[in-house]
């Protein structure tokens, strides 16, 4: 399971949570989200059951929303 953080004034942050206890997975690296056509905010995200790829919405303060793909090693 994966979850975002709104890092306010800095790209917002990917992490690992463990599905048994509900934590943060410690001492794994937090991932900022960015890259090209990434917007300031990442509200939502989804994972592909099938595939495992993790999509988001990426927003400027709540408007022009764009669709991402979001890549979990890097």
């Amino acid at each position: 399971m994966w979850a975002v953080e709104r890092n306010e004034g800095s790209p917002d942050i990917l992490f690992q949570i463990n599905l048994t206890t509900g934590q943060f997975v410690p001492d794994v690296d937090y991932l900022q989200i960015v890259g090209d056509g990434i917007l300031n905010d990442i509200d939502d995200i989804a994972v592909d059951p099938i595939s495992g790829e993790i999509y988001g919405v990426s927003n400027d303060n709540g408007s022009r929303d764009v669709l991402i793909r979001v890549n979990k090693t890097t």
